[in-house]
């Protein structure tokens, strides 16, 4: 594996134009670039989490269905705004632990990239 790993690695840089250590010195840093972008997205989906929270406490009361014959708006913002919550935060769990590898061991990062690209 490792030595096919090799053999694809300075394929790939040849193609390129540029020496084996110059492109895996570039996938290092990207890995650098992509934790941060990763954090950025957890961040936006963690705000956009606690809008939809913030809406659906402020606009939820309990009610009568009375209350609500007048405007539909009224039960169906709660609703969506849990939804919408609720998907976020799946989201952010999905999304959430991979920039801990970028940012504390890239080598491992890049090294899994080329693997991938192999397979």
């Amino acid at each position: 594996m490792k030595e096919e790993l090799l053999t694809r690695l300075d394929t790939f840089a040849a193609s390129l134009q540029t020496t084996t250590a110059q492109l895996w010195q570039v996938l290092v840093n990207q890995a650098q670039i992509e934790a941060w972008e990763n954090i950025l997205q957890n961040l936006i989906i963690l705000g956009l989490f606690i809008f939809c929270c913030f809406v659906l406490n402020k606009n939820f009361k309990p009610a009568s269905a009375a209350d609500y014959e007048d405007s539909v708006s009224l039960a169906v913002i709660p609703l969506l705004s849990f939804i919408v919550a609720i998907c976020m935060f799946i989201a952010l769990m999905i999304q959430g632990t991979d920039w801990i590898t970028m940012i504390y061991n890239p080598e491992y990062w890049a090294f899994e990239q080329i693997k991938g690209m192999i397979k």
